[in-house]
């Protein structure tokens, strides 16, 4: 939907560490093709999200979309997301391949309708629009259907001594690709694109899926284990535990959030005269943040836990909504001023997502790691749902209100991020937070052992 919603990237950006053993059914030989193939997977993932994804909010707003129709299927796209826990059972009777290429066949269907919808003439009322915000909504629905297999190939074409490493080849791959195509992307679209322009980028995006399909024929699978019965228990004893509650509760809150007031920063940048040529090249900008953070990220929730990068990336992401009191009115500068924002958010939620992986890691033992997650998407995609529906209503409401110094689009915007202070303070009840340092006393041992460092060795 955005910049940072729902997107290809997902499965790999979401996900907890695996605590899997590898499997021991596929050769050195498979394994090394298996993760070929799933590179080159992720990279086109990373193309199908350029092309299709990112500029979901742009091509709604050029058939006339409101912030009602932005918050809608923002809630579309979050609620889309609890079709993995039925897709695990797919995943189960068809095989991991099999349940991804459903996924994935399915996708080309909508597709080529929403390739229609953007060479319609819009002057045929709202039809086309909600064409388009239905269309989507399918897709999304296909797109977590899919990726639901995605983690399962990915325990199957790895062990734990090479897991760090592919992942860090996987992710390379990915964000180079979003580092570049959202450029050539904006380029084509121009500053205010009409819908008919979309078109291309929509058929370009049913090309790479198409391709999709082809190489998920071709990634090594292990066969099949017996699967234990009662699924749908395991699950509702997992939501009872204490740890989950919890975890589930800091999840949907912090989903609310961020799908309240993310889909509308579009809105906020268009009417402030940036084109869409410069948002989209924002996608590179934050991407291009979380790069840069992440190796610090990791080297941080590695050694310090989850409650420091949790403090710190949710604290400085609060703060950082008070940007949008000081939004200026020349263009260049409402640029300069976007891509400061879009940086430091991107460096931000690389500690966010990296903290929110390892809290959820904690909150539960290894053997229901699948189920946990399963859980905490779902938590995560309901809070959404209602934060995107309820944004979207708000922003509405607030779009047409002339306010005498600030905005009121503004306003809500900079409250909105504010609001992540109380995910902050829901953090402090996740398991594990209370044995970890906190930030004062990881500040004092990282200046101590600085100070060290710099001083001379003694004679």
């Amino acid at each position: 939907m955005n910049m940072l919603g729902i997107t290809d990237r997902q499965p790999l950006e979401n996900a907890p560490n695996m605590t899997a053993e590898a499997a021991g059914n596929l050769t050195p030989e498979e394994q090394q093709r298996g993760q070929r193939c799933l590179i080159q997977l992720g990279t086109v993932f990373g193309c199908t999200s350029a092309l299709v994804w990112g500029v979901s909010s742009l091509f709604l707003l050029s058939l006339g979309a409101t912030p009602f129709h932005l918050g809608l299927l923002e809630t579309l796209m979050r609620l889309a997301v609890t079709v993995r826990l039925a897709a695990a059972r797919l995943v189960a009777v068809a095989g991991k391949r099999r349940a991804m290429l459903i996924g994935r066949a399915g996708m080309s269907l909508p597709l080529p309708l929403l390739i229609l919808v953007a060479s319609r003439d819009t002057d045929r009322g709202d039809t086309t629009l909600w064409m388009g915000v239905a269309t989507y909504a399918l897709l999304v629905l296909f797109n977590h259907l899919g990726n639901t297999s995605w983690w399962p190939l990915l325990q199957d074409n790895t062990n734990r001594s090479d897991l760090a490493s592919f992942l860090s080849r996987l992710r390379i791959r990915q964000r180079s690709i979003e580092l570049v195509l959202p450029l050539l992307v904006g380029w084509y679209l121009g500053t205010h694109p009409s819908s008919q322009r979309f078109a291309l980028l929509f058929a370009l995006g049913l090309v790479a899926n198409l391709l999709i399909v082809l190489l998920v024929r071709r990634v090594s699978e292990a066969p099949r284990t017996h699967q234990q019965p009662g699924h749908v228990r395991r699950l509702m004893a997992l939501a009872q535990l204490p740890a989950m509650r919890r975890y589930e509760l800091f999840a949907a809150c912090n989903g609310f959030v961020i799908a309240a007031i993310l889909p509308f920063w579009v809105v906020a940048l268009t009417r402030a005269g940036m084109g869409a040529i410069y948002f989209v090249w924002m996608t590179s900008v934050g991407a291009l943040g979380y790069v840069l953070a992440l190796h610090g990220w990791g080297r941080l929730v590695d050694t310090w836990g989850t409650r420091v990068p949790l403090t710190l990336a949710l604290l400085a992401k609060a703060t950082l909504g008070l940007m949008w009191l000081a939004l200026p009115v020349e263009p260049t500068a409402v640029i300069l001023w976007a891509t400061v924002l879009f940086f430091l958010w991107g460096v931000l939620e690389s500690g966010a997502n990296l903290g929110q992986n390892r809290a959820m890691v904690d909150a539960v033992s290894s053997e229901f790691q699948a189920e946990g997650f399963a859980l905490a998407i779902t938590a995560a995609a309901i809070g959404g749902a209602a934060g995107g529906l309820m944004g979207g209503l708000a922003v509405q409401q607030l779009s047409d209100v002339d306010g005498a110094r600030w905005a009121p689009l503004h306003l809500y915007l900079c409250g909105g991020q504010l609001a992540l202070i109380g995910v902050w303070f829901l953090s402090r009840f996740l398991n594990g937070y209370r044995d970890e340092p906190t930030l004062a006393v990881a500040a004092k041992r990282l200046w101590r052992a600085t100070t060290r460092r710099r001083a001379p060795a003694e004679d």
